[in-house]
């Protein structure tokens, strides 16, 4: 269970196999368990995940959860590694944080790997409808009135109901966060627009999206 220290904060994070690394990156809530399924990834490319600041095994001090925030701690692990080459794998709010590290990262990006998740997910100029101020006050106020029911809740979204011992699981891993973290991250995604970094890529991109993705729609 290796650390890296970054301002002052401890980030857990793991590495398995060889190659190119792939660095996956989780969503709102989440820790590098989510990446579990993607660990035989290790045959072929050398799998890299992390908990990011307020996550998992890392440290969760007060203060901003901004994306442009977390997305240093993606460009600390990436440096203190002597990564030359990455490609960065960004799942829902972790992929806000990964179009974050490609501005910080430059050249050192290989290529990208966004699922199911938005450049703004508020509504703007030009992109379909996001999180309203109204949803987004909605989501907030959820969060504070019961957090727990908040957690069950959004792990029954990201995953079919049927699969029930996986939402529980879910929720469990969800509930690793505090509210604390939880809220300044939840509004620190809400406020996020990287529209402009996808105007300038210029890595390979493969963009994964979810049809029924109760979340981030479609």
């Amino acid at each position: 269970m290796p650390f890296l220290s970054h301002g002052g904060n401890s980030l857990r994070y793991d590495r398995a196999g060889a190659g190119l690394p792939m660095l996956f990156i989780h969503g709102l809530m989440g820790n590098h368990t989510f990446w579990d399924r993607q660990l035989d990834l290790r045959k072929h490319v050398q799998v890299l995940r992390m908990d990011l600041r307020g996550h998992g095994d890392s440290s969760k001090p007060r203060g901003s959860y901004a994306m442009a925030t977390l997305a240093t701690d993606v460009q600390h692990l990436v440096g203190a590694l002597g990564l030359q080459r990455c490609v960065l794998v960004g799942w829902s709010m972790g992929g806000v944080v990964a179009l974050e590290a490609v501005r910080l990262l430059g050249d050192k990006v290989a290529g990208l790997v966004l699922v199911c998740t938005t450049p703004c997910p508020a509504p703007a100029d030009a992109t379909p409808p996001g999180f309203t101020p109204q949803q987004q006050q909605e989501h907030l106020s959820s969060l504070d009135a019961d957090y727990k029911a908040f957690a069950r809740e959004l792990a029954g979204r990201l995953f079919h109901a049927e699969q029930a011992a996986l939402v529980q699981w879910v929720a469990q891993q969800l509930l690793r966060t505090p509210s604390y973290v939880a809220r300044a991250a939840l509004e620190g995604f809400f406020a996020a627009d990287r529209r402009d970094v996808l105007r300038s890529l210029a890595v390979p991109t493969l963009v994964c999206h979810g049809r029924h993705d109760a979340v981030i729609p479609f």
